[in-house]
């Protein structure tokens, strides 16, 4: 096969690979959303008492764990089951809860923007509190955000995922501001001489009008200055 980055051309193994690994991640991507909505009924109910979500985590593996006794230990429906439970079910099922519990908070939002919590997949909901503060932080309800910045940024399947989410917040924040840093540069007013007399006081107020008038640089005019200055402390 050719490496060449301008002429690579993918073989037909190579993108039946890509499309078997797509397919089973987009299929993984709706399994949890949908279980997610199948479970989330069951953690509301529980979400009164106020308790840690590994409470409910270890409430809901207790429940699952006395269903596979259940199951026919000959099928491979028991043995996807039991590997999940021994892996990842753990991990799983905290998200579950609480993504359970964030849906129910913002759920009257979506319904007041008239619209699906369902449409929101997990990193969406993940990033909630992100997307929240930028928006407070410019005065913008967040109904408005949804329809106006969330809503437009859907992916092609209609759902909002975590690029929807960057670019819904990077709409609400300004751009920062660059404020110039000022110049150090000498004025008449960094420079007061004790004149003696008449004569030298005269003579000062001309070189100062020079001095700040000619198209000197800082440091000369600062040089020639501090020796005129010099200068009329001796005078005086």
């Amino acid at each position: 096969m050719n490496t060449d980055a301008s002429n690579v051309k993918l073989n037909a193994s190579q993108i039946e690979g890509i499309e078997q690994y797509a397919a089973a991640s987009t299929a993984a991507g709706s399994k949890f959303q949908t279980l997610l909505i199948e479970l989330e009924p069951v953690v509301n109910g529980w979400l009164a008492e106020g308790k840690k979500a590994t409470v409910y985590r270890d409430r809901l593996i207790k429940h699952i764990a006395a269903h596979v006794d259940t199951m026919d230990s000959r099928t491979n429906k028991f043995a996807n089951v039991q590997n999940w439970l021994q892996t990842k079910a753990s991990e799983d099922v905290l998200r579950i809860v609480n993504m359970a519990e964030r849906r129910s908070v913002v759920r009257p939002v979506f319904e007041l923007a008239e619209m699906d919590v369902d449409l929101c997949e997990y990193e969406f909901l993940a990033r909630w509190d992100k997307l929240a503060a930028a928006a407070a932080a410019q005065d913008i309800d967040m109904a408005d955000v949804l329809v106006e910045h969330v809503a437009p940024n859907a992916s092609k399947l209609g759902k909002f995922n975590k690029t929807t989410h960057s670019k819904a917040v990077k709409a609400i924040t300004p751009e920062p501001v660059e404020i110039p840093q000022a110049e150090d540069v000498a004025t008449e007013a960094d420079w007061v001489v004790d004149l003696g007399n008449d004569s030298i006081r005269n003579a000062w107020h001309d070189f100062e009008a020079k001095v700040f008038s000619a198209d000197l640089s800082d440091d000369d005019r600062t040089y020639l200055i501090e020796g005129m200055e010099a200068l009329v402390q001796r005078l005086s």
